[in-house]
Parts: structure tokens; C-alpha cells; sequence
């Protein structure tokens, strides 16, 4: 499953971005749950937001295990840190709920999600 999410400058003030943003699956009540990030090896360019500018990354992650019945938690929350920021936003509802899967060897690993640099949204 692959899911594209916006970040929008809101301040007064034009930032930049570069590179790949952070990611940590939450549980409905805050908790972490286990998450392994993989980089999709891809370009990186610096993305520069005036004000009301958006950029762009996308996620994508396994819908299924591969091991019959076997499931892994689903998320309530999913907190992601720009890059080149120190804080963090958490977005709840439909966009913050996942369910990832991965497996190596034989065995089940929750939580693998690939994510691809920030980008400059499309006009």
C-alpha cells in the first residue's frame, strides 16, 4: 500500500527541507509501537516552503504478512518528524492508522514502512 502525505508551511517565515522525514507508528493512547524505517534509495533535493507551500513523501508498506492468519498491531497515530525539524506532528483518524508488515527468514516483523525523500509538491 503506498500513501502520499502533504506537509504545509504555516508560518510567517520560508523554510527548508532536505532529505527524508522521521516516522513512529502510536498506538490510539500514545504508546509506541515497533517501527523499522527503510530509505528508498532516491534522489534528495532541497525543498524550499514560503509561506502556504506544501511538499510531498510518500510511505509504503506491506498489507499482508504472507503468514496465513498472523497480524500485526494497527496504529491510532502516526508521528512524523520533517526533516530538518526538532518536532514532531501527530495525525490521527484514517491518516495515522497503518498496519505494516515485512518478513525476513520466516519471521513475522511488524512495522517495516519505506519512505521516500521530501519533495517538492506538483503544481
Amino acid at each position: 500500500m503506498i500513501r502520499t502525505y502533504t506537509l504545509v508551511n504555516t508560518g510567517s517565515t520560508t523554510c527548508t527541507l532536505y532529505g527524508y522525514p522521521g516516522l513512529q507508528l502510536l498506538s490510539s493512547s500514545g504508546a509506541k509501537l515497533t517501527t523499522t524505517v527503510l530509505r528508498t534509495p532516491a534522489t534528495e533535493a532541497t525543498v524550499k516552503l514560503t509561506h502556504g507551500a506544501s511538499a510531498q513523501f510518500s510511505i509504503e508498506f506491506a498489507a499482508q504478512t504472507g503468514y496465513g492468519n498472523a497480524s500485526c498491531p494497527i496504529s491510532g497515530q502516526l508521528e512524523i518528524t520533517p526533516p530538518n525539524a526538532y518536532h514532531s506532528l501527530t495525525l490521527t483518524g484514517p491518516a495515522g492508522t497503518l498496519q505494516p508488515y515485512g518478513g525476513t527468514t520466516g519471521n513475522l516483523q511488524c512495522g517495516i514502512i519505506h519512505v521516500q525523500p521530501v519533495a517538492a509538491s506538483p503544481s
